[in-house]
């Protein structure tokens, strides 16, 4: 509840508040997923996207999202690695979203 009130602030401000690092490494070592496993998440009300190895639960986020929900729906179930390191630097997945990392992607 409290993220969800996090990123409502933030949509209204246009920042958020750093989260601590712990929660990034305790999220990012849960689970790893295929990119198949990955690919099954691709609905707009179960959506997840790889960026740079981790796998993110957009699903809660799609509607807060500033670049609009089908930014994102784009890539539902895929890697968008290059198209978010093209537009987001690279703090924004660990100060932003890490709430949001279900796990990493299997090699």
């Amino acid at each position: 509840m409290q993220s969800q009130i996090n990123r409502r602030i933030a949509t209204i401000t246009g920042h958020l508040a750093p989260q601590p690092s712990h929660i990034c490494a305790q999220k990012t070592s849960a689970a790893t997923f295929t990119a198949e496993e990955v690919a099954k998440h691709n609905k707009k009300d179960d959506c997840w996207v790889i960026v740079d190895g981790q796998v993110i639960n957009a699903t809660s986020f799609l509607a807060d999202h500033p670049g609009g929900e089908k930014a994102i729906m784009l890539y539902a179930g895929k890697d968008a690695s290059e198209e978010f390191n093209m537009i987001h630097d690279d703090t924004v997945l660990k100060n932003h979203a890490a709430d949001l990392i279900v796990g990493s992607l299997k090699q």
